[in-house]
């Protein structure tokens, strides 16, 4: 008869509580031996081999009941479509996570440049951008509003960034008009199935003065923040040509003051 093993000793081996090894056996997935003397289960090589193979489906992402179904009642053949299908899901998880990874490194550098072009200027292509609005100054949209695709993008975080809009006719004409809304770099569009509609306005690339804002809650955003920038773009002989599109970038709390850190560009001619 093939040595058995006390469920102490199973659970040593392969590194598991034994309420965990109980558990399984709940699920059908082994079937020790229980001892009519003393009342111990009793574990063979079989069943060690079984826990393995159902730590190997846990790995690969399969539940527990997943795994007992694979392994009580699943041929080969369909263990084979099983994993295919397994196959595809970490395959989108890792395309998921490696846009996820640039992202993080893509907003370590926008912080770090926020940082330098605070009351800097620089000429440089806007990226193409998709944007939403969401807010008209610090007011939410009235009840009209199609909050259903601003909660859908409210979903595609952390893709997303806060964004202000100053209109071009806002600015030339002393206005304290702005909207506030998200934003989505289009080299994210295709992956968060972004993309131009009546709600969702598209922004090409563009030549535009670049420069960074800092905003404070005691410090109400308003279009007249962009006079600085507008001189310095005079003083080059260029006009603003269309409107400027900021993205937050960074946003923080200090004893009890809000700030914005607001990377703008203006369109120039």
């Amino acid at each position: 008869m093939a040595k058995q093993y006390k469920i102490g000793d199973v659970a040593k081996l392969l590194g598991i509580t034994p309420e965990a090894i109980r558990y399984y056996e709940e699920q059908g997935i082994i079937s020790p031996v229980k001892s009519q003397t003393n009342g111990y289960r009793y574990y063979g090589v079989w069943d060690i081999h079984l826990l393995i193979r159902t730590r190997v489906y846990r790995q690969l992402g399969y539940s527990l009941a997943e795994a007992a179904d694979l392994i009580n009642h699943r041929k080969a053949d369909d263990i084979v479509g099983s994993l295919k299908t397994k196959e595809s899901d970490i395959e989108a998880t890792i395309f998921w996570n490696m846009n996820l990874l640039k992202h993080i490194r893509h907003m370590q550098q926008l912080i770090q440049d926020a940082q330098a072009m605070v009351d800097k200027y620089r000429l440089e292509y806007r990226p193409p951008l998709y944007r939403i609005d969401g807010q008209k100054g610090y007011e939410l949209h009235a009840d009209s509003f199609n909050w259903e695709r601003y909660h859908e993008w409210i979903e595609k975080v952390p893709f997303v960034f806060p964004s202000a809009l100053f209109r071009k006719s806002a600015i030339e004409n002393g206005q304290q008009d702005f909207s506030f809304g998200l934003m989505v770099e289009g080299e994210y569009a295709e992956l968060q199935q972004v993309r131009e509609s009546n709600l969702v306005a598209f922004y090409p690339p563009r030549l535009s003065l670049h420069t960074t804002l800092i905003t404070s809650s005691d410090m109400i955003l308003t279009p007249q923040h962009l006079e600085p920038a507008i001189r310095y773009l005079h003083s080059l002989g260029m006009k603003l040509k269309a409107d400027v599109v900021s993205r937050v970038v960074l946003m923080n709390k200090r004893e009890g003051h809000y700030y914005s850190w607001h990377q703008l560009w203006l369109p120039i001619e």
